[in-house]
């Protein structure tokens, strides 16, 4: 237990130390329900802020289906919507974006490495105008370590962004790398704390921020 505590102070300490133009902070309950060894339906609720708290950046509901044909191999099928605050008009837009992916999982004694990929449509009517639908392929890799004798688990992973209809874009736009604590609250019940460093590549300045998340999540299936 005094090793994992030191190794998560020591990865907060450099994450915090990168000099963000922003931090946000996000808080999300989520349920699932598995009613058969195969399918699982699933719902996220998601507030989250920007300026350290200090204001409103968006709110959003997420329904999803997982289906998984053989072990550690999982097709996923989303539709966000979410009402987003303009920083230039101070106006709450609307937001979609279904999403589709594939995940491979491994199990290695306590060590559960998983690469995922996923192709994601965002429409927006900012500024009240219906703007084009934003293109985007994502990666995301990591590896989670399940403590012996103890209900935590870590998971560090690392997440690109890649632009599949903006013209000069042939490199990835966004990249986000973080941390994540989970703590088992019974079979059921789940507490996870997330810092996460994200950069956007512009043609100008770089936004970079720091993501402070804290979710619990509910799980169930047939008994």
């Amino acid at each position: 237990m005094g090793t994992t505590i030191k190794w998560s102070f020591i990865f907060c300490s450099l994450v915090l130390s990168l000099k963000a133009q922003d931090t946000r902070l996000w808080l999300g309950a989520s349920s699932s329900y598995a009613f058969n060894q195969k399918w699982e339906l699933g719902l996220e609720i998601q507030q989250r802020w920007t300026s350290g708290g200090a204001k409103p950046d968006a709110f959003l509901v997420e329904p999803s289906v997982t289906y998984e044909p053989i072990r550690n191999l999982r097709f996923g099928a989303a539709w966000r919507f979410a009402q987003s605050l303009d920083d230039e008009t101070n106006a709450w837009h609307l937001r979609h974006r279904p999403q589709i992916d594939i995940e491979l999982r491994h199990r290695w004694g306590r060590w559960r490495p998983f690469v995922r990929t996923r192709f994601q449509a965002r429409y927006t009517t900012l500024g009240g105008v219906n703007k084009p639908w934003m293109l985007h392929f994502r990666t995301k890799a990591g590896i989670k370590y399940l403590w012996p004798r103890s209900p935590l688990s870590h998971t560090l992973f690392v997440e690109t962004w890649f632009p599949l209809n903006r013209d000069g874009r042939d490199q990835p736009d966004r990249y986000r790398a973080g941390f994540n604590t989970s703590l088992d609250l019974g079979k059921s019940h789940e507490l996870s704390l997330q810092l996460a460093f994200e950069e956007r590549f512009r043609s100008g300045p770089n936004p970079q921020a720091i993501i402070l998340g804290l979710f619990y999540s509910f799980s169930a299936k047939t008994p």
